[in-house]
């Protein structure tokens, strides 16, 4: 495998209608719903985390990925696997912006100094501040003005916000994921002057 298919086209699907997307998106979002606020927000980053390390085991070369991926390496944290995805052009800026968003909330969630991280509850207003700057929420936001979080401020709407985003994030990452396979697989079965042209 190669980085040769890294900028292939992406999913041009509407980010609200990832919200939709498939059942794995739905038991995510089931997952995250029945877990606490912290919990919610350490599941739903530690999940990002997984899907591009499986992103990037589609599109390094074989061998690579699994000693990149380690904790150490050069793709071990969740911060350098969103940066090196956006650089090799296998998620968009919006979607980079977004994971970063996420990775800072999963910091806040995880920092227990000074009880930081007891207070990172979706009614708290740096939580809900961060949630406000999601790409997918502004979007969801700027369709319906009357969008439940925004009409009424409360924690519930803000958590639901979240989830959704979530959600859509991991839709868009599933749909990146099959886009390089079908192209790697592709690429594997055709005849060798095609692949070295």
């Amino acid at each position: 495998r190669s980085l040769s298919m890294a900028k292939t086209a992406e999913p041009k699907t509407d980010r609200i209608e990832h919200a939709k997307a498939s059942p794995w998106t739905k038991v995510n979002y089931k997952v995250l719903h029945d877990e606490s606020d912290r919990g919610c927000v350490l599941v739903a980053a530690a999940m990002l985390d997984e899907q591009l390390g499986e992103l990037f085991q589609i599109v390094l070369r074989d061998g690579t990925a699994e000693h990149l991926l380690k904790q150490d390496a050069a793709l071990g944290s969740f911060s350098r696997r969103i940066d090196m995805a956006h650089a090799l052009g296998l998620i968009d800026e919006e979607f980079h912006h977004d994971l970063h968003i996420v990775r800072k909330i999963r910091n806040d969630a995880a920092h227990f100094e000074r009880r930081l991280g007891h207070e990172t509850g979706f009614d708290s207003q740096p939580t809900s501040q961060r949630v406000r700057e999601l790409n997918y929420v502004k979007k969801v936001h700027m369709a319906s003005p009357e969008f439940e979080p925004f009409r009424s401020d409360s924690k519930e709407g803000w958590r639901l916000a979240f989830c959704m985003a979530i959600s859509a994030i991991s839709g868009y990452l599933m749909g990146v994921m099959r886009v390089h396979q079908i192209a790697q697989e592709a690429l594997e079965g055709a005849p060798l002057e095609r692949r070295m042209g």
